[in-house]
């Protein structure tokens, strides 16, 4: 039986077991699985994932950063982005990559437009730091949007202003904010500066609509939730496991 998974923190909502494992069955590949690795911390998790004899798993919150000590050696992506989401495990050695820049460059390729040169970041972590690297690389310029800002590139969610709305065409929600169960949850940013100009994405693939998505669509901006970025971030890190 070959096994792989999903590493995290309260992630029984994921799916990736679903996706792969359907993927198993369509491929007729019976001695093949996909299961949740749902941790409360990273203290002892190479034994624990040794002993479920994994050949390969996914990283989601919170790990993506703090697994980056853990693995023995790590590929460009993750190098460049700061992140590892996919680790490939070859004769008990960890090898770190990140798909999330792949799958969110896959994911926004036909709707980016020239006029998109400003980008608001919400969230800090592993999937932002995807975003900021893809988006920063195709020439928008970016923001972080945190709760705390520490960098000049940072500001603080009570900081935005009219005036910035009107200078920023494109939201990324990197947070998981308003995921269900909390589907009424939404980034506390000013929504009612937003119009036809403004492109929002939701990282959040569930629910499909998202308040946020919700209050963006309202107001006739164009709108993208993340599940094609999660589609092809898991095929880049199938294609990963299988070379």
């Amino acid at each position: 039986m070959k096994t792989f998974g999903l590493l995290g923190k309260s992630i029984d909502y994921s799916f990736s077991p679903s996706y792969f494992n359907q993927k198993f069955e369509t491929l007729n590949l019976e001695d093949y699985k996909y299961e949740l690795i749902d941790v409360d911390d990273l203290d002892g998790i190479r034994d624990h994932i040794q002993s479920r004899g994994i050949s390969g798993f996914n990283v989601t919150k919170p790990y993506k950063i703090e697994i980056m000590s853990l693995v023995d050696e790590l590929d460009e992506s993750a190098k460049q982005i700061g992140a590892v989401n996919c680790v490939k495990i070859v004769n008990d050695k960890w090898i770190g990559y990140n798909t999330d820049g792949f799958g969110f460059h896959q994911m926004i390729k036909p709707f980016l437009e020239q006029t998109h040169e400003r980008a608001f970041i919400l969230g800090k972590g592993g999937a932002s730091n995807a975003v900021y690297h893809i988006l920063e690389k195709l020439g928008v310029q970016c923001f972080f949007v945190r709760r705390e800002a520490e960098l000049p590139n940072e500001l603080e969610y009570s900081q935005l202003n009219d005036m910035m709305m009107d200078q920023i065409q494109v939201i990324v929600n990197c947070t998981p904010v308003g995921t269900f169960p909390n589907i009424e949850d939404k980034p506390n940013i000013p929504y009612n500066h937003l119009n036809e100009n403004h492109f929002l994405i939701d990282l959040v693939y569930n629910p499909k609509e998202t308040a946020f998505l919700k209050e963006g669509k309202q107001r006739g901006a164009m709108v993208l939730n993340g599940y094609d970025m999660l589609v092809w971030q898991a095929e880049k890190s199938w294609t990963i496991w299988q070379e």
